[in-house]
């Protein structure tokens, strides 16, 4: 068969295939081309977002330091919220997923603030009201808060590294899984 096939070339240069089929199918896809045999087949999973925490403190009386820096990360999730008190610390934001709604974007936001600020934003705000930049954030959504499909997070991830490969050193991808592996 062989026609309708979905599928895209890793960087490795494995071709990834995406599609249902039935034991009958998998064995005509592996007898099909013994110089290129299969290595392994894998079950798609969908992956959901958990809720982030609730706040309730008002930033209005919170300051930014921001310090010269020199480090970014990337974070893949469901997209950060805009908010004048980051902003600056925001190199990019970036949407790979179709759609772009005003969907719930807490987790991306808690995952990206803490990349900025390091896991002690509420000792900070408790001692001051200042918040110590630690690094730049590239935010991109890959993931809605209703979840995503594997194969959909992978693109997006293949998409990513090709764009900030050599540029960015670190990447953070959080997901959650329903079904067990």
């Amino acid at each position: 068969k062989g026609e309708g096939l979905e599928y895209f070339v890793s960087p490795s240069g494995s071709k990834i295939i995406y599609g249902s089929y039935s034991r009958d199918e998998l064995g005509e896809i592996v007898d099909a081309s013994p110089a290129n045999p299969i290595m392994r087949f894998e079950k798609s999973h969908n992956f959901i977002v958990p809720s982030a925490a609730e706040t309730y403190r008002s930033l209005d009386d919170v300051s930014v330091i921001k310090p010269e820096l020199d480090a970014t990360v990337v974070v893949m999730d469901t997209g950060m919220t805009a908010h004048e008190l980051y902003k600056d610390l925001v190199l990019d934001q970036k949407y790979y997923i179709s759609g772009r709604t005003e969907e719930e974007t807490a987790h991306g936001t808690l995952v990206g603030t803490r990349a900025m600020f390091g896991d002690n934003i509420q000792d900070m705000l408790d001692a001051g009201g200042q918040l110590f930049a630690q690094t730049n954030v590239i935010d991109c959504r890959v993931i809605s808060s209703q979840g995503a499909s594997d194969r959909n997070i992978v693109a997006a991830v293949s998409k990513i590294l090709d764009e900030y490969s050599g540029k960015v050193k670190t990447y953070n991808l959080s997901i959650n899984n329903k079904d067990v592996f």
